[in-house]
């Protein structure tokens, strides 16, 4: 148990390492969240409208920063210069963008929003290999793999500690508020379940090898999720674009 936990925390310490900046992102947009579940009812609407679209801006810079990230990576002599002008840039234009094309929540802006979403998630799939091809497929495995695995662990962390908190309520009489469910889901999203996932990352010169996954699991992935998110994918642009 030691051994795992060990090499847990040394995975999440190596994801905040790397992805400092994403991992932020990912954790105030957490605290916001946070924020809005105690005292959102409480807030004047324009200033909880405000703050929701704060935290979805926050969680829109995860991926745009992610790609900034594995952009310098492929930089042999990527500086601390280029680092703050390529992250500075990027503050900018999500401000631009919060400014001019998120300024209220209506089923236009929205859709954009998923749309630019999903486009910097699959940038940053494919940064890596732009200019070769060699290792992509095993690359995006390794990406999917990474994802639902996370999710697993997100889910049964979460259940864990509500459990807990369950126990905690019924049995010992300490009265947990239903907010500190939310709480933990947030915090467990927000900050846990990106740390553990860029853990998983390759970095841009790892070798990649081919790994024996279960029939089950190809199957899904490669004839069930696969096509079920390109299909959805392309859905979401047509609309986009009409």
């Amino acid at each position: 148990m030691a051994k795992i936990f060990k090499k847990l925390t040394g995975n999440l310490y190596s994801s905040l390492k790397r992805f400092p900046v994403s991992i932020v992102l990912a954790a105030a947009a957490a605290v916001i969240a946070i924020v809005l579940v105690h005292n959102g009812s409480e807030f004047p609407d324009d200033f909880a409208d405000m703050l929701s679209r704060a935290a979805l801006i926050l969680t829109l810079g995860f991926p745009v920063t992610l790609c900034i990230r594995l952009f310098l990576e492929r930089s042999a002599k990527h500086s601390l210069a280029k680092s703050i002008i390529a992250y500075s840039i990027a503050v900018i234009l999500l401000s631009v963008y919060s400014k001019f094309f998120f300024s209220e929540f209506s089923f236009v802006t929205t859709t954009r929003y998923v749309a630019i979403s999903i486009a910097f998630y699959v940038l940053f799939a494919f940064i890596p290999y732009f200019y070769k091809r060699d290792g992509l497929e095993l690359y995006i495995i390794r990406l999917i793999t990474g994802f639902f695995t996370t999710l697993l662990f997100a889910v049964v962390l979460f259940l864990g500690l509500a459990a807990i908190l369950f126990t905690i309520d019924k049995l010992l009489g300490v009265n947990v508020e239903p907010e500190l469910y939310a709480d933990m889901w947030l915090i467990v999203a927000g900050v846990f379940a990106p740390c553990y996932f860029l853990s998983g990352i390759p970095a841009i010169d790892e070798k990649l090898e081919l790994i024996d996954y279960p029939k089950l699991f190809k199957i899904l992935l490669l004839y069930i999720i696969a096509p079920l998110l390109t299909a959805y994918t392309v859905i979401l642009y047509i609309y986009f674009a009409k």
